[in-house]
């Protein structure tokens, strides 16, 4: 929406009075109403007969100046008002007879009328002017009443004229947020307010207002304007004693006056003609067609002459008279067209020189003379259409002048943006303010010069994401998100900067470098998701507000390394939150405040830097002493210590580190950053340019000797050091698109023939050298380049390759290969890949990491064609690595003892067309002791998973594992909330040692029974545990379990018998809806949750102990919805704590027991509903029953119920044909009689008998060659099972192809033990193996003397090296041709050096070597060779 010019309000002018039309005689005519539409003269009976041959969308101005407005005219007009569209000015006259109230729903005028005026209207009644969303200034000056809601939603009105206002109605003002001048009669109105004041009638309107009290047209003086002063003071709006009505204040009104010589132009005023001392003005200068403002100016009476800048002035305290001068405009441009065809026009302004030209051919426009006003500012933006194709814009500095960016409050800019424009660079001399979303997502534009600009407005540069080039060296103000979104934008230094509005830099990726001059304040989410800005200078700051460098998200500035801030006195809550990398802050001798968490996650906090206001940093004992006490002092948690917030404090001398300046290709870092005390370990990073390697590094003391830096640590002296490191260049071979050997030093080296060209690279395979990490951050930086890279190769032998690094800036950088066409990368060699390496690669199928340890978080997150990964020697899969690769099928992980969150958790968009799903079917883990949350969330087709030595387990670690159905660890204590959520085909398990089950944790399992062999030591289930196991789950029975959480077993809507002999507590809707559940037995309950049992229908026995428990909500925990017909009777059977049914005394008193209680009735013999005196007897298992046991037993039977029993032989264990027997419980003699597995319940209680035999499951042997191996045909569960391999004759056993799986499934392997025994799982395996022909041994032929030869021309392959792997030297034989040699780490770092003797041996020492990879270089006269190296 264009911004609406502010303008005068006429009404407050003096008014001449009008003469009164002839109220008698005159003809038919003379009633009539006249008016002048846009200018020109109309008449009619009515409005509607007025406008009968107009056209309303092209109305732009009404003046009705003689007849009178009938309220049918009103009527007319608002049922047209959507046809108002261009009315910008309507007004009533003096002149006009009378004018009817005014009563439509809302305003009659449209919503984009500006200015109105309407006399002799006296009612506005309820919401009759509302919705004028475009009125700037309206003045009503004979309206007495103005009710509900009268000017409602006038959002844009400023100004109100009503001189005989007497009462004002329910919310009239509610919505006219800009609402600031009034001006009123001198008696109040009535308003809509209380007693205290409230509501406040004007909530919401600027704080900036003023009230001006007049009489007739003109303002009140004197002792007029005092007495109604004192009128309005006294009215009671809740503070009697201010100076102010309702909030607005009064004073005296200074009258401004215009300048009646004026030429070639026009100013308008707001407010006018009056304006209170103290209050901006805003002028308006309209320069007649071909001119153009030279100068503006006010005069106070009896004062001097002041220019207007900016368009606003303050009104001084007296009258004033305003004028303008104005030149004519010559405006002079240099076109350049897409032909390249240049041609230089000048005309009065843009729109003359635009004439007759093809804007869409304009490629560069170039202002040269002249003065570029707004009115060129705005044709621009008005034809950004047109001008897609302009890519560079300039002003230079020899125009006369240049206006100011206006604002652009419809949220779009100059210039096209995205795809639409293609601006990609303007250059503005003379503009001084660029206004709001001046160039809001311009996303092409890469450079802009501003060499005069003192501020940006809000917005101004947001979602210019490729602003790479930025300079306004006079900036003196940054509004707020102005480079929001600047991706590109590399350093922000701003010498007079002083404001600094919140999340001006937010989003700016790749921001470095910041330093903000004269600043004092950084405000909210300044630089939030700066994720590169490694320095901020800010010398003046004072006070950092909350989460400067947080956006309160996921996105902290975790580069961020130093802060200059000498003057500090707070910073906000989590202002530098997760800023990981922080190591040094310079701050000020007083201990700033500190917000909760300002330093929260930087780990690498370090020494604290104290320095004076000036900058100037403290570094001796004595300056330090007392700031160093003040930073001790502030409570920070810990006053006792000798750290501040985590930094710590110094308290001895501190001495300077400095790099060498005469290093050459690379650079040097150093932990801590500039200054150490004496004693402290020094870490050295080296920052060796591309192509090169470190040769060795040293330190030197002040005015001492040098020395060697080894491992790249030293301790620093009490002298301040200098640093120097020797950079070599780096030998590397590679082969390119499977073509010859190549060798260079680099990467870039190699590949120059490609330059500009990369997309032609389909592969590369590193064959020899070193590849340090320098070159893994290239192939970063041209992974959009290299778009065609389907291969990439690292060789096993004769390579040393640095570790895959983290990717630290994802946003900008999301992977090493992420533009690529990556398919297959195989990394022999390769210790470590580090976080986010190859995330999101859309085409990787295949990776190979023979020799890798660890895997970095999210390394292989969204690569969804991965099927095929190798990683035998991986220990440490961390968070999300595998995150939805949806391709792995299985994987088999040998060394592998931690898996973090989320490692294989799969799950696509819901919004996808067709959401892909994991393919993961099996794991095999056997040192795996931890699995993190999330870990295998969403493996839909995960079904065996072998993890032997797990011992704990994450949140939702196996959720929404669909076809997971068996699970056994044997060392998990603890089973994690919602561990196997949603696992639906889960129907057997078994934690032996485990004594928790978490919330949710087999919540919509596929459960069929919970039995002791499963979770045999559990003491609490959680809340929600096993809820919604739906129609499947049929009987529990958990001897240990103690407490049983909210909503535990709910919805288990299958659920028959529970059996909880060690419970205690149970808390509420324990088995809510439970619908089937007839039995529950827990002896030991002491305590009943709400609704613990709610609507359990069919629950009509429950077994207690002798004292009754508590029951919180009385009845409503039994109830259940059935009628006295449809419900069976409950029976509550009184037990002892170990189930035995009470009889004689025990049973009376425990029935008096819970008749005494709540709930019991004595007179119905129950207690909440459950008959006490019902002789009910049991059925129990007989002690001495081995290997086996009854489903659902123990239970309660009255006399002639049927009670069904089953035997359960336990895993590995068979029923004894014929073994069932039933009989009374004192009497084995007297058997009850078993009927088609059921018995009839007698008048006593009975034991039931079983006998179990040991299962044995067959081994039997797959079809195989050249051999057989012998075993045993059969075995019962756990017995050792050996096998011998019988090879034929000739023949050997192959190695590692003894193979034990389970029958039919041969990915189900059996762990050997010995290499030829196994343990026998409770099925059917099978046994193969594979034989080869045995090799036969050749006669070694007698050794023959080698010929003599001389020194010099000894080929290095005859070199040999030992011991390999090593451990306190090397040993190098046949070394009389070797001159030079070198041994690196896996980064490339010289570990040692030097020339060789030509001896025949040549020694190394290692003892000091970390154990890892290491490459010795050897250089003779005739080449070089290079030998991988292993220290254990």
């Amino acid at each position: 929406m264009k911004r609406i010019l502010l303008v005068g309000m006429h009404i407050l002018v003096a008014v001449a009075l009008c003469i009164a039309a002839c109220l008698h005689g005159g003809d038919a005519a003379a009633q009539q109403l006249k008016l002048r539409v846009n200018g020109a003269e109309k008449s009619g009976a009515t409005l509607e007969a007025a406008f009968a041959a107009q056209k309303l969308q092209e109305v732009t101005s009404i003046s009705i100046y003689e007849g009178s407005i009938a309220a049918a005219d009103w009527t007319w007009m608002y049922a047209h008002r959507e046809e108002w569209s261009s009315l910008k000015t309507f007004e009533v006259t003096a002149g006009i007879t009378s004018v009817a109230d005014l009563a439509t729903s809302s305003t009659p005028l449209g919503s984009t009328v500006e200015m109105v005026t309407i006399h002799k209207l006296q009612t506005v009644k309820d919401a009759a002017l509302r919705d004028m969303s475009s009125a700037i200034v309206l003045s009503l000056p004979d309206v007495t009443e103005l009710g509900k809601e009268a000017l409602a939603d006038n959002y844009a009105l400023q100004v109100l004229q009503c001189a005989k206002l007497a009462k004002v109605g329910e919310s009239a003002f509610s919505g006219c947020g800009q609402l600031s001048m009034m001006a009123l009669g001198a008696t109040p109105p009535t308003m809509p307010i209380d007693e205290q004041g409230a509501p406040d009638p004007f909530d919401g309107l600027p704080t900036v207002r003023a009230l001006m009290l007049m009489k007739g047209d003109a303002p009140l003086e004197g002792d007029e304007l005092k007495t109604a002063q004192a009128a309005y003071w006294a009215v009671k709006d809740g503070n009697v004693k201010d100076s102010m009505w309702l909030d607005w204040p009064m004073g005296s009104f200074w009258k401004m006056e215009l300048d009646g010589s004026m030429q070639h132009g026009s100013v308008k005023l707001t407010p006018y003609p009056y304006a209170i001392a103290g209050r901006k003005v805003i002028a308006t200068f309209s320069p007649d067609l071909g001119w153009a403002l030279k100068e503006a100016s006010f005069t106070p009476k009896g004062g001097n002459k002041t220019l207007i800048e900016s368009d606003r002035f303050t009104m001084p305290k007296a009258p004033i008279s305003v004028t303008a001068e104005f030149y004519e405009k010559v405006l002079k441009v240099k076109i350049t067209k897409l032909s390249k065809e240049t041609v230089t026009k000048q005309g009065a302004s843009l729109s003359e020189i635009f004439k007759d030209l093809e804007l869409n051919t304009i490629a560069e426009l170039n202002v040269l003379e002249g003065r570029f006003d707004r009115g060129d500012w705005i044709l621009l933006k008005s034809n950004r259409g047109e001008l897609y194709k302009l890519r560079k814009f300039t002003i230079e500095n020899t125009v006369m002048s240049a206006d100011d960016i206006p604002d652009n409050a419809d949220y779009e800019g100059i210039f096209a943006p995205g795809n639409l424009g293609s601006i990609e660079e303007i250059v503005l001399h003379k503009v001084k303010r660029v206004g709001s979303y001046a160039f809001i997502n311009c996303s092409k534009l890469k450079k802009a010069e501003l060499p005069d600009a003192t501020e940006l407005a809000l917005e101004a540069f947001n979602g210019t994401e490729s602003l790479e080039d930025f300079e306004a060296p006079k900036l003196v103000s940054i509004g707020k998100s102005c480079f929001d979104g600047c991706i590109r934008l590399k350093s922000a230094e701003f010498e007079h900067l002083e404001t600094l509005e919140r999340d001006a830099f937010s989003g700016a990726k790749s921001l470095v470098k910041v330093v903000l001059g004269k600043v004092t304040k950084l405000k909210t989410h300044a630089f939030s998701q700066c994720i590169s800005l490694v320095e901020v200078i800010a010398p003046q700051v004072t006070e950092l507000e909350q989460a400067v460098f947080w956006d309160g998200e996921f996105n902290p500035c975790q580069s961020l390394k130093s802060v200059y801030m000498p003057n500090v006195k707070s910073i906000g809550e989590r202002a530098f939150y997760q800023c990981s990398a922080l190591r040094q802050i310079v701050v000020g001798t007083a201990a700033p405040q500190v917000g909760n968490e300002a330093f929260g996650g930087c780990k690498s906090v370090d020494v604290l830097l104290i320095a004076k206001a000036d900058g100037t940093i403290l570094t001796t004992a004595a300056d330090l002493e007392a700031p160093a006490a003040t930073y001790k002092a502030a409570e920070d948690g810990n006053t006792q210590d000798e750290l501040w917030y985590g930094w710590k404090i110094p308290t001895g001398n501190l001495y300077k580190l400095t790099a060498d300046p005469n290093i050459e290709h690379g650079a040097l870092e150093f932990i801590p950053a500039v200054y150490a005390p004496a004693g402290r370990e020094v870490k050295v990073i080296y920052r060796p340019a591309l192509g090169y390697l470190v040769a060795g590094s040293r330190f030197t003391p002040e005015g001492g000797e040098a020395q060697d830096i080894a491992d790249g640590k030293f301790v620093m002296p009490d002298k301040n050091v200098v640093v120097s490191v020797t950079y070599i260049q780096n030998k590397l071979e590679i082969s390119v698109n499977g073509n010859e050997t190549i060798s260079g030093y680099s990467l870039e080296d190699l590949l120059h023939e490609f330059a500009g060209n990369y997309s032609k690279v389909e592969s590369i395979k590193v064959i020899s050298g070193t590849f340090p990490t320098q070159e893994w951050e290239w192939l970063s930086s041209k992974s959009r380049e290299l778009s065609a890279l389907s291969s990439f190769e690292i060789a096993a032998e004769g390579v040393t390759a640095s570790d895959v690094p983290d990717v630290e800036n994802v946003s900008v950088f999301p992977g090493y290969f992420h533009k690529t066409a990556l398919k297959k990368a195989d990394l022999q060699g390769v210790r470590r890949i580090g976080a986010y390496a190859f995330g999101e690669l859309k085409a990787l199928t295949e990776v190979n990491l023979p020799n890798a340890t660890h895997i970095g978080h999210d390394a292989f997150y969204e690569c969804r064609t991965l099927t095929k990964v190798e990683i035998p020697e991986v220990t440490e899969l961390g968070n999300s690595a595998f995150s939805n690769c949806f391709g792995i099928q299985s994987l088999d992980l040998p060394k592998v003892t931690r898996i973090g969150d989320g490692v294989f958790f799969c799950q696509d968009s819901p919004l996808a067309s067709t959401p892909m799903r994991s393919s993961l079917t099996g794991v095999t883990t056997p040192l795996v002791e931890h699995v993190g949350e999330d870990a295998f969330n969403a493996c839909v087709n995960l079904q065996t998973v072998d993890i032997p030595n797990l011992r704990t387990l994450g949140k939702s670690a196996f959720s929404s594992c669909l076809k997971l159905n068996n699970v056994e660890f044997e060392h998990i204590e603890e089973i994690a909330p919602a561990a196997f959520y949603r696992c639906s085909k889960l129907t057997k398990f078994r934690f032996p040692k485990a004594t928790r089950v978490g919330a949710g944790a087999f919540a919509w399992a596929g459960l069929v029974s919970v039995e002791d062999d499963m979770l045999p030591e559990v003491t609490t289930v959680e809340e929600s545990a096993f809820k919604n196991n739906e129609y499947r789950l049929r009987r529990v029975r958990m001897s240990k379990a103690e407490k049983l959480g909210v909503g535990s077993f709910s919805n288990c809507y299958g659920l028959e018998w529970a059996y909880f002999p060690s419970v205690k507590t149970i808390d509420s809707l324990t088995f809510v809806n439970d619908s089937v559940l007839r039995e529950v037995i827990m002896p030991r309950v002491s305590s009943v949750g709400k609704k613990a049992f709610f609507n359990c229908k069919e629950l009509v026995r429950l077994s207690l102990g002798a004292q009754p428990p508590a029951v919180a909500g009385g009845e409503e925990t039994f109830k259940r919805d059935c009628t006295a017909n449809d419900c069976d009777e409950r029976v509550l059977l009184l037990v002892d704590e170990k189930g035995e049914r009470l009889t004689g005394e025990a049973l009376e008193a425990a029935k008096a027991a819970y008749l005494a209680s709540p709930g019991g009735k004595a007179a119905e013999n129950t207690w909440y509903g459950w008959k006490l005196n019902v002789d009910v007897f049991t059925v129990r298992m007989d002690p001495a029953v081995k290997n086996g046991s009854f489903a659902s037993v123990p239970t309660s039977r009255t006399p002639g119920e049927k009670c069904i029993i089953e035997a359960r032989a336990n895993e590995g264990y068979q029923l004894v044909k014929g073994s069932i027997k039933a009989y009374k419980a004192d009497d084995p003699s007297a058997e009850v009689k078993i009927v088609r597995n059921s018995i009839t319940m007698p008048a006593h209680d009975v034991l039931l008998f079983a006998e179990f035999e040991a299962k044995r499951y067959a081994i039997q042997l797959a079809a195989m060659e050249h051999g057989t191996v012998t075993v045993v045909d059969s075995a019962s569960l756990g017995t050792t099972v050996e096998l011998t391999a019988k090879p034929e004759a000739g023949y050997e056993l192959e190695p590692e192809s003894l193979k034990v799986y389970k029958a039919g499934a041969p990915s189900e392997l059996i762990a050997l033990k010995d290499g030829n025994k196994f343990e026998m799982p409770g099925y059917n395996v099978e046994v193969v193996a594979s034989f080869k022909k045995a090799a036969t041994p050749e006669p070694k032929p007698e050794p023959k003397p080698a010929p003599k030869t001389a020194v010099e021309d000894m080929p290095l392959s005859d070199v040999q090296v030992a011991p390999n792997p090593f451990a306190d030297h090397v040993q190098v034989m046949g070394a009389e041709s070797v001159q030079n040699f070198w041994l690196l780490d896996v980064s490339g770092r010289v570990i040692s050096a030097g020339a060789h003797d030509g001896s025949s041996e040549l020694r190394i020492t290692t003892s000091h070597l970390q154990s890892g990879l290491y490459l010795l270089r050897l250089r003779s006269a005739h080449g070089e060779r290079a030998i991988r190296l292993i220290k254990r």
